[in-house]
């Protein structure tokens, strides 16, 4: 079973955005908190997933997993 990931991270231009790995999708926020809860939403209907949340530098802020449902 494959593992979908989602990175929210802030956006070059402005705000944050929302990447999902594959297929390859950006949804775009104008503040953090509203693009971790889309993350969340999006990573409970893809179980099993993972939430990271990026830094400016790359760094790690946090991350989540969700494991499947049995």
């Amino acid at each position: 079973m494959n593992i979908v990931r989602f990175w929210v991270e802030p956006d070059d231009r402005d705000g944050w955005i929302v990447k999902r790995e594959d297929p390859e999708e950006v949804y775009r926020f104008q503040d953090k908190a509203s693009a971790a809860i889309f993350a969340e939403a999006l990573a409970k209907r893809y179980r099993p997933s993972t939430v990271t949340v990026r830094l400016k530098d790359g760094g790690v802020e946090k991350e989540w997993i969700y494991p499947a449902l049995s």
